[in-house]
């Protein structure tokens, strides 16, 4: 039964059901549709070893605000000698330091620690893990300005229709998916639209228009811009052949970014899979409604869109799970 249809809480054995009704672009929510948030309120989203899936290399970008760089280049080198990590470092960022506090002999506010090429396996998340709880620990936070952005391997895309596939789910689900990245705040970051641009009305305009016939030439197209949410600007670059997702909001919890992680590795490796309906996808994308697709409306709550993109992504109820329970942000 698609989760989209009945959520089956396997974990307390528990029924669901969603009855949601759609009435003219807005969602109406029933009284089990509260059943389901209630629920998530008390669903936990919880930090594990692995995340599961087909693992696919990765690179994280932790920025934060009001911390001393100074201080937090300290204390990366003595975790990194303790620890024995290498390959991690640390940078300044302009777009988040704080030039109203900033000493201009030493001290920079704000900044972004880099991965190295990462993978899903207990020793890279603990990594992860111990960089997140060193930021907090030494004054770091998320402020509005820092995000979390992701890269993934860009040569997972083999061919034509796997980049076409990508850029339809991404302009019929936009306003899921930037929901879905601001964590567990409030609200987008204010300059998301800035560094991380919603995209999906140039990828539905591009997808009608004289370069989607030609697949070098719709790369270049799509390598225009650096600042789009999903972004292809490094696709194809000798040193660093990634595609990067700029929308997720700033954070230094690291069940959140599994999460995050997770989530946009199965978006990506979604367009792999033949058993998809992809015929779904293309009659959303043909009644595409520019209309609607403004970022004014990314903050809306729309369950049952949500539901069937994890029905269309995941496999795993677990998975359904912690998206939802990101997404509802409850």
């Amino acid at each position: 039964m698609p989760f989209i249809e009945k959520i089956k809480h396997i974990l307390l054995k528990k029924l669901i059901y969603c009855d949601i009704i759609y009435n003219h672009g807005g969602y109406m929510y029933t009284k089990n549709t509260e059943e389901l948030i209630e629920y998530l309120k008390n669903y936990k989203l919880e930090y594990k070893d692995q995340i599961g899936g087909l693992d696919l290399p990765f690179g994280c970008e932790i920025e934060f605000e009001n911390a001393s760089q100074e201080l937090i280049r300290r204390k990366l080198s003595i975790l990194f000698t303790k620890q024995n990590i290498s390959n991690w470092h640390l940078e300044s960022d302009s777009s988040l330091n704080d030039y109203k506090n900033k000493d201009y002999n030493r001290n920079i506010y704000g900044g972004e620690v880099i991965s190295p090429v990462l993978w899903d396996r207990k020793e890279d998340w603990m990594q992860l893990k111990q960089i997140c709880e060193l930021l907090k620990d030494n004054n770091a936070k998320n402020l509005g300005k820092s995000a979390a952005h992701i890269h993934f391997d860009s040569t997972i895309f083999k061919d034509y229709d796997q980049i076409i596939r990508i850029l339809k789910l991404w302009c019929v689900y936009e306003d899921v998916i930037y929901r879905f990245s601001s964590g567990f705040d409030e609200h987008l970051r204010p300059v998301v639209q800035q560094y991380a641009m919603p995209c999906g009305n140039k990828f539905r305009s591009l997808i009608n228009s004289i370069y989607v016939a030609d697949y070098e030439k719709l790369k270049r197209n799509l390598k225009i811009a650096k600042t789009y949410g999903i972004s292809f600007f490094h696709m194809d670059e000798y040193n660093k052949d990634t595609i990067e997702i700029r929308t997720p909001n700033g954070t230094l919890d690291e069940a959140v970014w599994q999460n995050n992680v997770n989530f946009f590795k199965h978006l990506l490796t979604s367009t792999l899979s033949e058993q998809k309906d992809w015929d779904l996808i293309d009659h959303y994308v043909n009644s595409y409604d520019y209309s609607y697709y403004q970022f004014k409306n990314y903050e809306n709550l729309n369950i049952q869109k949500a539901l069937e993109l994890c029905d269309f992504i995941f496999e795993e109820e677990k998975d359904k799970l912690n998206f939802m329970k990101q997404y509802v942000k409850q």
